[in-house]
C-alpha cells in the first residue's frame, strides 16, 4: 500500500462553507415541489431514486478509490534493490586453526538453539577452517535473523583432537541510532531517530522485524525514504544503527485530461491536483483537487477538494482531513434546469497494526458530514443533510505464488444518519418511497490482488461489494459502471444499496512505455433492501462487459490510457435520470491524459 493507505481510505464529502439557502426549501410547498418530483421522475415508475448531487459525491469517492489503485500500482513498479536494513559487517574471526568436524557445541541462552544444533549437522564429517567456519557464522546469523534475533559469536574455542568445535552465541543490543550526514534531507532527524527507539529502545536486543515496522513506518510517511544499516558498536555484543534520509519530490502537479462521464454531466473532465509533502519535516502531506467537468453547452459541474495527512507520534498514525465542494448544472431532455450543490467533510485516524514487508495490518477509523441540495428550474426538490461513522480493517501481503504477487484486502463498515427536514415536502415525498431518513449500516469488502507472471505478463484482479441493511442514499451506494464497476457502462449506472463487481485485467508489456491490455468485467446490484411501489424494476440486476485498452508512457512521468469496452448482455434495469445506457447499452471508449509534474 502507498503510505500505509487503504484501498477504501478515500477523503470523503466535505461540508460546503457558503451559506445554505434553505428558507425557501423549510416552505410549505408541498404541492409545488411534488411537481418538481415528479418532473425530475420523468414519469412513471418513480425514476429520481437517485439526485444529480449524490452522484456527483459517489463520482468523487470512486475516484479516490482509483487513484489510490493507481498509487499502489506505481509504488509497486518502483524499482529499489538496495534492502531495507543492511547488517553490519562482520568481525574478523579469533580463530584460525583447522580440524576434522566431529561435534559442534552451541552456547547461550537464546531460544531453539537445540533446533539450530541439528541444521548445523551437516557440517559434522567435514575439514574446517577460517572460510568453512566464516560460512557457520553467516548460518548462524541467518537463522536467528528469520527468528527476530541479531545474534553475534563472541567467544570460539576448538579440540582438534576431539575434532569438538564450541561457539559461544548472544544476542545484540541496539547501542545507539544515528543519522548518515552525507545526505541532503527536511526530514526531521531527532524524529527519524524517535520512530526507531520507540520500537527498539537503546540498550535491549536487537529485533529485525521491530526495526524494519519503524522503517517501514517512516517511508510510510510523505516525501521521504529511510533505509537503514548496522555498524559495530565499541562493544562486540552492539550495533549502532545508521540511519540514510532522503527526500522525495517534495512538491507535485498532476494534469488530466479525460471522458470519464456521463452525458447529462458533459463530454470533457479537466483535474489538477497538486500535492505538498515534508516541508515541516513531519512527512506531512497538503493537497489541493480543483476540477471542472462540462460541455459546450454549459452544462457540467465543479468540485473541489482539498486535505492534509498528518502524522502523530512515533509509531505510523497518520490523521487526514478532507474537504470538497461542488455545483452542478445540467440540462434533462427538453429544457428543464437541474442545478445543486454538494459538501461534506471527512477526519480520520489510521494505525498500523502490524507493519512489515511481507504481511501488514491497519485500522482506520472516520467520521464523515455532509450535504446535498437539487432544484429543478430554481424549485428547491430536496435538502439532506447527514453524517456516518466508518470502521474498517486492510491487511496486504505478498507471496512468490506464480511469480510475484501482492493482495490487499479491506474489510469494513458503516453506519450513519440522514436528515431530510430540510424540505419537508421532500421527507413526506421518502415516507411513501424510499425511507431514507433515520440511520442506515452497510458492510463492505475490498479485493486487490496483483500479480505479476514474468518480466512482460502481469494480471489483476479487482473485487467489490457491500450488503446493505437498508435503503441507502445515492451517496451510500455503489454504481455498477466505470471506474470501479463494469467499464462498458459510464459513471453512475445502476446505482444499488447493495453490489458486488468483479474486475479482471490482463496486461503484456510490450515495451517499456506500451502496455497492451485485455478486461473483462461482471456487476450484481440490489437498488433497494426494501423495495416500494413506484420503485425502479427490476429491483436485482447484473451487468457485464469485456474490451481491450492500451497504455501509452509511464507512470509518473505521462500517460496516455485508451479504453473500447463493449456490453455483453444488456442491461435489464429501467433507465432513471442517472441511469443512461438501459435497454440500449452501446460501446464505450474511454480516453485520458495524465501529466506529472
Amino acid at each position: 500500500m502507498v503510505r500505509g493507505e487503504s484501498l477504501a481510505g478515500a477523503p470523503g464529502p466535505a461540508v460546503d462553507q457558503r451559506p445554505l439557502r434553505r428558507g425557501r426549501a423549510r416552505r410549505p410547498f408541498w404541492p409545488l415541489a411534488a411537481l418538481g418530483l415528479i418532473g425530475l421522475s420523468s414519469g412513471s415508475p418513480l425514476l429520481a431514486q437517485i439526485t444529480p448531487s449524490q452522484s456527483l459525491q459517489q463520482r468523487l469517492q470512486e475516484d479516490q478509490l482509483r487513484l489510490r489503485l493507481l498509487e499502489l500500482e506505481d509504488d509497486d513498479a518502483i524499482e529499489d534493490s538496495a534492502p531495507l536494513i543492511q547488517g553490519a559487517p562482520q568481525g574478523p574471526l579469533t580463530w584460525s586453526g583447522s580440524l576434522e568436524l566431529r561435534r559442534l557445541e552451541l552456547q547461550g541462552t537464546l531460544p531453539e538453539i537445540e533446533a539450530l544444533e541439528q541444521s548445523l549437522q551437516g557440517w559434522i564429517g567435514r575439514r574446517i577452517e577460517a572460510e568453512q567456519l566464516r560460512e557457520i557464522q553467516r548460518a548462524i546469523e541467518a537463522w536467528f535473523w528469520q527468528r527476530d534475533q541479531v545474534v553475534g559469536i563472541h567467544r570460539i574455542a576448538a579440540d582438534p583432537e576431539q575434532g569438538v568445535l564450541t561457539l559461544a552465541i548472544a544476542p545484540l543490543t541496539l547501542a545507539a541510532v544515528t543519522v548518515d550526514p552525507s545526505n541532503a534531507h527536511q526530514f526531521n532527524e531527532a524524529r527519524a531517530i524517535g520512530f526507531v527507539t520507540a520500537a527498539v529502545p537503546l540498550g535491549t536486543a536487537l529485533r529485525p522485524g521491530k526495526l524494519e515496522s519503524a522503517l517501514l513506518k517512516l517511508n510510510d510517511l510523505w516525501g521521504v525514504q529511510v533505509r537503514g544499516r548496522l555498524q559495530s558498536g565499541a562493544d562486540a555484543d552492539t550495533r549502532i544503527l545508521v540511519l540514510e534520509l532522503a527526500d522525495l519530490k517534495r512538491q507535485s502537479v498532476l494534469l488530466e485530461v479525460d471522458n470519464d462521464l456521463n452525458r447529462y454531466v458533459g463530454t470533457v473532465r479537466t483535474l489538477a491536483t497538486w500535492s505538498s509533502a515534508n516541508n515541516l519535516g513531519r512527512g506531512e502531506r497538503f493537497w489541493l483537487n480543483p476540477s471542472s467537468w462540462g460541455s459546450g453547452q454549459g452544462t457540467g459541474t465543479a468540485p473541489l477538494q482539498w486535505g492534509l495527512d498528518w502524522p502523530v507520534g512515533l509509531d505510523g498514525l497518520l490523521f487526514s482531513a478532507s474537504a470538497n465542494a461542488g455545483r452542478y448544472r445540467l440540462v434533462n431532455t427538453g429544457e428543464v434546469l437541474y442545478t445543486g450543490e454538494t459538501g461534506g467533510v471527512s477526519l480520520s485516524l489510521q494505525q498500523p497494526l502490524w507493519r512489515r514487508d511481507a504481511r501488514s495490518m491497519w485500522l482506520r477509523l472516520s467520521t464523515e458530514g455532509f450535504h446535498f441540495r437539487d432544484e429543478r428550474n430554481r424549485l428547491n426538490l430536496d435538502d439532506k443533510q447527514g453524517g456516518v461513522l466508518r470502521g474498517s480493517l486492510v491487511g496486504t501481503s505478498s507471496d512468490q505464488f506464480w511469480g510475484q504477487g501482492n493482495t490487499t484486502l479491506v474489510l469494513g463498515g458503516s453506519f450513519g444518519s440522514i436528515n431530510l427536514n430540510g424540505n419537508s415536502s421532500f421527507k413526506q415525498f421518502d415516507q411513501f418511497t424510499t425511507r431514507l431518513q433515520g440511520d442506515y449500516g452497510a458492510l463492505n469488502l475490498s479485493l486487490l490482488r496483483q500479480q505479476v507472471f514474468s518480466e512482460n505478463w502481469s494480471a489483476s484482479w479487482l473485487l467489490l461489494g457491500q450488503m446493505a441493511a437498508t435503503n441507502l442514499s445515492g451517496y451510500e451506494q455503489c454504481g455498477l459502471g466505470w471506474p470501479n464497476g463494469v467499464r462498458a457502462y459510464p459513471p453512475g449506472e445502476n446505482s444499488s444499496s447493495s453490489c458486488l463487481v468483479s474486475q479482471l485485467d490482463l496486461m503484456w508489456r510490450w515495451k517499456p512505455w506500451l502496455k497492451l491490455v485485455g478486461f473483462a468485467d461482471v456487476g450484481w446490484g440490489e437498488r433497494w433492501r426494501q423495495p416500494f411501489r413506484g420503485s425502479l424494476q427490476p429491483n436485482t440486476y447484473s451487468l457485464a462487459g469485456a474490451g481491450v485498452g492500451i497504455d501509452l508512457g509511464r507512470v509518473s512521468r505521462w500517460l496516455v490510457s485508451l479504453r473500447a469496452a463493449f456490453p455483453i448482455g444488456g442491461n435489464p434495469a429501467q433507465s432513471s435520470l442517472i441511469d443512461l445506457e438501459a435497454s440500449s447499452p452501446s460501446p464505450r471508449l474511454w480516453a485520458a491524459l495524465q501529466l506529472w509534474l
